[in-house]
């Protein structure tokens, strides 16, 4: 039996960002899913995932951020939340100039959850709906108040300094070959400059406040049992915008659902959602 892969590409955008891009499309795609990755991690570790969607004809599209896995930056480092807005809409189009029939469903994991929410509220993309999965809304432990002053101030004139992220491999699921195998893959990271942390900080305090409305229909995941972000989060956003969202509450499994217990029965209802645009 032939295994599958990813086919990886390397991108340069109009701001010279060095980029890996990944594709796994079959012959005859019903949807393209455009997706966005967590912290510290990189598009790879979704093979298994992608899979999944390729064998419903789904397609996989997606890139790793600057900073991490195969494109080009400082680790967990990004200049500033508009210039990230501005590689989706030019990876968008790329993609889609290549595959010019098939509609788009964005996804977003963790950090990634985040930064899609801020990309459908911000710039108003053109998607059938969208996947939101554990995203980095709050944290679970959520600095002090004196910590975010000071990482604000530094981020004035130091934001570039890069730290350490505390990103714990044992909460990624509760499957142990699954936290090993996080521990050991050398493209991860644990690094997230100042800069990052405040506009990823300051991103998800704009969520729980809106200013503007969802306008597809967005299908949300999050365990209660998640050590890493937080789910009551989740259902604080998903209460600001009750017609888009489908909220979906899991008991078990960690942060990465899609890893975890979970996946067969998330895959399924997922699956059933998707058919439904």
């Amino acid at each position: 039996m032939t295994m599958l892969s990813f086919e990886q590409k390397k991108w340069e955008s109009s701001k010279g960002d060095a980029i890996q891009t990944y594709t796994l499309v079959p012959d005859k795609p019903k949807l393209m899913m455009f997706h966005i990755h967590g912290l510290g991690e990189h598009v790879g570790r979704y093979l298994p995932w992608a899979v999944r969607f390729f064998n419903e004809q789904i397609a996989w599209v997606s890139f790793d951020l600057p900073g991490h896995g195969g494109s080009a930056g400082k680790r967990g480092h990004f200049s500033s939340l508009a210039d990230l807005l501005d590689l989706f809409e030019e990876l968008q189009a790329h993609f889609r100039a290549l595959y010019p029939e098939s509609g788009f469903v964005l996804y977003g994991h963790s950090m990634g959850g985040n930064l899609a929410l801020q990309y459908l509220l911000e710039r108003n993309p053109s998607f059938k709906g969208a996947i939101i999965s554990s995203p980095w809304i709050r944290l679970v432990d959520e600095p002090s108040s004196l910590l975010n002053a000071i990482a604000r101030t530094l981020n004035r004139f130091a934001g570039g300094i890069s730290l350490d992220s505390g990103l714990n491999p044992n909460h990624m699921s509760s499957i142990s070959a699954v936290c090993d195998a996080y521990r050991n893959d050398p493209l991860n990271h644990r690094r997230i400059s100042i800069a990052s942390f405040v506009m990823l900080y300051e991103s998800g305090l704009r969520l729980l406040h809106p200013k503007a409305s969802l306008n597809l229909p967005v299908f949300l995941f999050h365990s209660r049992l998640d050590p890493l972000t937080s789910f009551e989060a989740s259902q604080q956003f998903a209460s600001k915008h009750p017609i888009q969202v489908s909220f979906f509450d899991y008991s078990e499994g960690l942060h990465e659902l899609h890893n975890d217990t979970t996946q067969s029965n998330l895959f399924e209802r997922l699956n059933e959602w998707l058919k439904s645009l």
